[in-house]
């Protein structure tokens, strides 16, 4: 049987950021949301590169940590910097923000205040940095929306 494994890694991204952003899903929706990332990484490994790689496992991350998944929120966000270590000639200015950004998130849901500090200012320090004006707005409004675990910037 033949897929579109990039059209689907595609929508399932899609799929998973819609649920990602709306603050009144419910727990069978969070719950998708879950596959619906894990389905997006499992495509672009058919079909992508190794930044399509680092960022579907960034999102999984991302997922984990907005439901307070703290244990896989980790695992994914270690799996995260492994890849962006290895693919980082080819990842956007973006990539490294957002992976700081998700660093300080875990780090805050982990209860780990001082880490999530150091990644914050480091995230912010690198948004701020961020060339394309659009970038930069995108950076921010995710930095400051989700679950924070009483972390306070």
């Amino acid at each position: 049987m033949h897929h579109d494994h990039r059209k689907l890694a595609i929508e399932t991204n899609q799929r998973t950021w819609k649920l990602l952003e709306n603050p009144a899903r419910t727990p069978a929706e969070s719950e998708e949301m879950v596959h619906a990332a894990h389905t997006s990484l499992w495509h672009w490994l058919k079909a992508g590169t190794g930044v399509n790689h680092q960022r579907g496992v960034w999102l999984i991350s991302r997922v984990c940590a907005e439901l307070g998944r703290a244990v896989e929120a980790r695992h994914y966000l270690d799996l995260t910097f492994d890849l962006t270590r290895a693919n980082k000639a080819d990842l956007a200015d973006f990539d490294f923000a957002f992976a700081e950004a998700l660093a300080a998130r875990v780090s805050a849901l982990e209860g780990r205040k001082d880490f999530a500090r150091k990644h914050y200012a480091d995230a912010k320090k690198l948004g701020d940095a961020l060339p394309d004006e659009e970038d930069r707005k995108i950076f921010f409004d995710q930095l400051h929306a989700g679950a924070w675990f009483g972390f306070k910037p």
